[in-house]
């Protein structure tokens, strides 16, 4: 955490983040490199990474498919299922609500 009470320093404001990037920053975040994102490893932090881009990205408008595709192709039902399991995630991790909210506001 930063002395001004964020997980980001004040500088960090990288504007609309490309989709295909997203997924690299948030990846960055959460400590795991954008290849582990697209794997099949469900260990933490893996699946609440997934969580916050599937959601940015399907509130953007992609669909579950389109989503998938930023993941290594991924099957949409997988990708319904990290945007069904954000809250989850949320509750368990205030964090992750914190990211979301930060990439979502920056995207």
């Amino acid at each position: 955490m930063y002395d001004n009470g964020q997980l980001w320093p004040r500088w960090y404001n990288p504007g609309n983040i490309p989709a295909h990037e997203l997924v690299g920053r948030v990846a960055r975040h959460f400590g795991v490199s954008r290849n582990e994102m697209c794997g099949a490893v469900r260990q933490r932090p893996l699946p609440q990474a997934r969580a916050v881009v599937a959601l940015i990205l399907r509130e953007r408008g992609f669909s579950y498919k389109q989503a998938g595709r930023f993941f290594g192709n991924r099957d949409p039902k997988s990708v319904r299922h990290a945007c069904d399991n954000f809250e989850t995630y949320a509750r368990i991790d205030p964090r992750v609500r914190e990211s979301y909210e930060h990439f979502r506001d920056q995207a």
